[in-house]
């Protein structure tokens, strides 16, 4: 658990036993403001994909903090100030927020001009769209029984869909009535080189990744 500005966040990791990618993916995230103030949660052998994840959101449904953060073992930590971003996201006071992406895939926070000419990471992004890389995912953990549900729900009126877990969350907020806000600037990426640990097989394109749209060392005022 972690505390900033009066406010407390927990922090899950989805992995897989024996990938050679977590040894990375943990000295990654022991080196942000995370520490090692996070639980891994490794997929049992034979169990579906969509199970997993469900699991995965009961178990941060069950924390005894406001917010929980969800990653997978294939995020890139571009920032060092991770839960403090996250914790002080203004985002979270707007009633429209139901899931928060720490990726915003596609560059969609900034122009390429913005970024590489004059330093700018734009706005946040709010879509009630399919929207890619929830990856690195935030939620009110008050949220997660109504996502949860629609989760389960999306699943079984979707068979043979169990690796789309974006389809899935993107699904439940808009059943909720709710949007998912892209973080801008990007706090994390997505590693591509590697094979997903839930299988959903993205590529390496401006679709699945942060197109620069990331600052190291930027803390939010």
């Amino acid at each position: 658990m972690l505390h900033f500005a009066a406010m407390r966040i927990s922090v899950v990791v989805q992995s897989v036993e024996g990938r050679t990618v977590w040894e990375r993916m943990r000295n990654a995230v022991e080196a942000t403001d995370i520490g090692t103030n996070y639980e891994r949660m490794v997929h049992p052998a034979g169990m579906r994909i969509d199970t997993f994840f469900l699991s995965t959101l009961e178990r941060l449904a069950q924390a005894d903090t406001e917010l929980v953060l969800r990653f997978e073992d294939d995020v890139v930590f571009l920032n060092d100030h991770i839960a403090y971003n996250a914790i002080t996201w203004p985002a979270l006071n707007d009633p429209r927020f139901g899931v928060g992406w720490l990726l915003a895939s596609g560059g969609a926070t900034a122009s390429f001009v913005d970024r590489y000419i004059y330093g700018q990471y734009g706005q946040d992004v709010w879509s009630t769209e399919f929207t890619h890389c929830s990856s690195a995912c935030l939620f009110w953990r008050k949220d997660l029984p109504a996502i949860i549900e629609g989760c389960r729900e999306w699943f079984e009126k979707n068979p043979g869909c169990e690796r789309q877990l974006d389809r899935a969350l993107c699904a439940a907020v808009v059943r909720m009535q709710r949007e998912i806000c892209l973080h801008a600037p990007s706090l994390v990426d997505h590693d591509a080189s590697v094979e997903s640990t839930l299988g959903h097989g993205m590529t390496h394109s401006v679709l699945h990744t942060a197109c620069g749209t990331f600052r190291k060392e930027w803390r939010r005022e």
